[in-house]
């Protein structure tokens, strides 16, 4: 099968089928976010495993279950979350960007047929809720933008009193939640979420917080960061409940639009030059190339 792996660098190969693990499913991709989880894989920010499948966050369509699977399952449309309990999606275990993928029945949602694309975006509502439920208003710090910053700001923009962002990245997504864009760090702040896999951020975060302050992070490996302070709380981006899909529904389709491209060109998508990039899985994989 076509996939496309981490190996010095991000290419195309041709694989054999992988055997189903029994508490996972076997799904046919059909699309996948591309986000900053790819884009620090490819700057080797992040390291895997060379020949690992890589994409973390997709739809799809599952095609067979694990023995301890509910066999229910097949046919049905599946969100793949990027974390599970054995690690994470596309880095500690094989990704989705594959003609066919197997996943830990714990990193996968499944999805009404109402939701489209904007699905993808739920694992960054089910983090920003569960910030907005461990604090209490004050001000927020965004360090990194992509989709946790930007997701994170749309939700919180109303319940805390500011909301500033310092990122080397884009920072035009931002200015429609009233995001006041950083350029020093040089005061404290009662709520810090880092978005970026850059080292930088988790090294300054504690001396930014004011007292009793709170940082949080996305959970995304087992492995990584392998150093961390005990300031910063982990946050699952798993864990969906019906209370996403509401704010998914008010925000979501929106922020696709405005944000997040579509192709059909993988290779040349990573780094993603968006805030993320939607790949269509079939029509991605009949245009690859498999070199030899």
């Amino acid at each position: 099968m076509k996939a496309v792996v981490f190996d010095q660098g991000i290419i195309a190969k041709d694989l054999p089928p992988k055997e189903i693990n029994k508490d996972f499913v076997a799904l046919h991709p059909c699309s996948v976010l591309l986000n900053g989880i790819e884009n620090a894989v490819y700057l080797g920010i992040i390291w895997i495993r060379p020949s690992t499948i890589i994409g973390s966050i997709g739809i799809g369509k599952v095609k067979d279950t694990g023995l301890e699977v509910d066999p229910s399952l097949r046919g049905r449309r599946i969100l793949v979350t990027p974390y599970s309990a054995y690690g994470g999606i596309g880095t500690e275990l094989n990704g989705l960007l594959s003609e066919e993928a197997n996943v830990p029945y714990d990193s996968i949602e499944v999805i009404p047929g109402d939701v489209q694309e904007e699905a993808l975006l739920l694992p960054f509502v089910s983090f920003a809720r569960k910030v907005k439920e461990r604090i209490n208003g004050g001000t927020l710090l965004m360090l990194g933008g992509g989709l946790v910053s930007l997701i994170t700001s749309a939700i919180l923009k109303d319940y805390v009193s500011e909301i500033g962002v310092f990122t080397e990245g884009n920072v035009s997504p931002f200015k429609h939640f009233g995001v006041e864009v950083i350029s020093n760090l040089d005061k404290k702040w009662d709520n810090i979420v880092i978005s970026t896999t850059r080292s930088w951020a988790r090294l300054v975060a504690p001396g930014l917080l004011r007292s009793k302050g709170k940082i949080f992070m996305p959970k995304i490996m087992n492995s990584w960061p392998l150093i961390l302070s005990r300031d910063i709380e982990i946050v699952s981006l798993n864990e969906i409940n019906d209370e996403d899909y509401l704010i998914l529904k008010k925000i979501g389709r929106k922020i696709l639009e405005e944000n997040i491209p579509f192709s059909d060109d993988i290779i040349s998508s990573i780094p993603s030059s968006a805030i993320g990039t939607i790949i269509k899985v079939e029509d991605a994989f009949k245009n690859l190339r498999i070199l030899p």
